[in-house]
């Protein structure tokens, strides 16, 4: 991966988790997981938000900040982002998410486990709950899709 893409995801990383550490404002990690406003992190214009580059950045601000309660923290910034997702391509790029943090955990390269089953039936809730998601077949399908995936893994 580009160096400059890691440290910019890095440093985006750290402006958020600070910012959450400071006032507890989880907005931004909305922002930063979706790739919104300024948040967002691209190889090259028009290329898609690299989440990988962002979950390395957690895992790296994880491992230098040995903060604790970093685990809660990041699945409760999940759990915000899952009650602000809107839009049927954010259910798509949140799956995403799950299944590379499951990869990452399997391989080690998480520093930390979330409780995946829980993620997923919260993201399964919000998308029953929400109008624009519940009436859109490709948020059910990319649900379903992630469980088989997560489900596989294990």
């Amino acid at each position: 991966m580009n160096m400059d893409l890691q440290k910019l995801a890095y440093d985006y990383v750290k402006i958020i988790f600070n910012k959450y550490i400071s006032d507890g404002n989880y907005m931004g990690f909305y922002l930063l997981y979706y790739g919104k406003a300024i948040y967002k992190v691209e190889a090259f214009p028009g290329a898609g938000h690299n989440y990988y580059a962002i979950l390395d950045g957690v895992y790296r601000y994880a491992r230098e900040t040995r903060t604790d309660n970093f685990q809660d923290i990041f699945e409760r910034s999940l759990s915000f982002t899952i009650d602000s997702t809107f839009y049927p391509n954010d259910v798509s790029l949140f799956c995403n998410y799950l299944v590379t943090e499951i990869n990452n955990e399997i391989s080690g390269k998480s520093p930390f486990s979330i409780d995946v089953d829980r993620v997923l039936d919260h993201l399964k809730k919000r998308a029953e709950e929400y109008e624009l998601l519940r009436n859109d077949p490709s948020v059910k399908r990319e649900i379903i899709r992630t469980q088989e995936i997560v489900t596989k893994k294990r």
